[in-house]
């Protein structure tokens, strides 16, 4: 069957819509979904969650990435070594899903606001690491559609195989974690709680949305998880 695609291609005009009927209906009920499938010699996993939130709001948690550790549970800790225009670079420590250990290794996140996050492992521990999250307005920007796309080779020694079954375990986690953190925050922020006291500051630039990169990575597909095989 026809999979979810990744591939250098313009993006759908609603890509919810690209979810079959069944689907989108367990997505509006709550459920995460997760699945995997092969691009070339790569295997990736996928999840998509619809969030009862502004798109704003979801690429905001996920933008902050020093937080990491307190959204996505198997991320021990994350630094932000540097950020120009719409490329991050972050050195991170991750534990592996059910085997207690952690791997270092720096990523390059690139940001198209508001459509999608790239990254890609730039070194460190793991042969190889790539993926994005998506988002995508749902019901008049009242919802986001949030899909999370990894390809993980950790070498010869570690199947992929392996690797694939023990993220899909772990993505509902990662996926509710995330739900879970946006219920807990007041949005849009109250300004006057992050206004220092004294005489009133200049007001800040207006923030400039992230320049889209060029050749990057989209997830598209012409088929949902229920129609894999």
């Amino acid at each position: 069957a026809a999979a979810w695609l990744l591939t250098i291609a313009p993006l759908p005009a609603e890509p919810f819509q690209t979810f079959s009927t069944e689907d989108q209906a367990k997505l509006r009920t709550g459920e995460v979904l997760v699945w995997n499938d092969k691009s070339g010699k790569k295997r990736f996993v996928h999840s998509a969650v619809l969030l009862d939130h502004p798109l704003a709001q979801v690429w905001a948690l996920l933008d902050d990435k020093e937080a990491s550790p307190t959204i996505i549970p198997s991320v021990r800790s994350a630094k932000l070594i540097s950020r120009e225009a719409n490329v991050c670079v972050i050195a991170q420590e991750t534990e592996a899903p059910g085997t207690g250990r952690t791997f270092s290794y720096m990523l390059q996140h690139t940001l198209t606001y508001p459509s999608k996050v790239d990254f890609v492992r730039l070194s460190g521990d793991l042969r190889h690491i790539e993926g994005c999250w998506f988002f995508d307005p749902v019901d008049d920007g009242k919802k986001t559609l949030l899909v999370y796309d990894l390809h993980l080779d950790a070498g010869m020694l570690v199947p992929q195989g392996f690797i694939a079954n023990s993220q899909m375990k772990a993505l509902p986690g990662i996926m509710t974690s995330i739900r879970t953190k946006l219920a807990s925050q007041v949005w849009p922020p109250d300004p006057s709680a992050i206004v220092p006291a004294g005489p009133t500051p200049a007001p800040a630039p207006a923030p400039v949305p992230p320049v889209a990169s060029s050749g990057t990575t989209l997830p598209l597909g012409s088929a949902s998880p229920s129609q894999l095989p």
